[in-house]
């Protein structure tokens, strides 16, 4: 089954971000709104790619927390890819996600890029003896991740 979404309105267009699509029996292309089902002539979508995008279900964003090498495919860690896959495989160590944003939020969220100075500067603890303990436990976890 194909799938368009409307990416740029024109006369007579359905609203914009509308997602069309054609099942095997059909001829054209349909959208359902409310409880109506309305169709959009074939020749519309197909030969206007200025106001429709082909929407793939199998393309992923995927994050890969180490270098990775399956089938002579290379992943450098913690950059986001963007590929074509059936979907997300529980034996691999890919990370996968539907939209870009989500696949950079991880990196954010999980790539360990600072050092234990740069933690020391943020952190400006008053006491030194609140410090010293803090240091104590950040190296402590620096090390196990080592």
């Amino acid at each position: 089954m194909k799938k368009y979404k409307l990416i740029k309105e024109y006369p007579g267009s359905p609203e914009l971000g509308t997602e069309v699509e054609k099942d095997k029996l059909s001829k054209s292309y349909f959208y359902r709104c409310g409880d109506k089902r309305w169709v959009v002539l074939t020749d519309h979508v197909e030969e206007n790619p200025e106001y429709w995008e082909e929407i793939n279900d199998n393309l992923w964003y995927v994050v890969s927390e180490r270098h990775y090498q399956p089938d002579y495919t290379l992943f450098e860690a913690w950059w986001v890819y963007k590929i074509e896959s059936i979907g997300p495989n529980p034996s691999s160590p890919l990370h996968y996600f539907k939209t870009k944003e989500e696949a950079e939020l991880f990196v954010i969220n999980n790539k360990p890029c600072l050092t234990c100075k740069e933690v020391k500067k943020i952190l400006g603890v008053e006491h030194e003896h609140e410090k010293r303990k803090i240091v104590l436990e950040l190296n402590n976890l620096v090390k196990s991740k080592l």
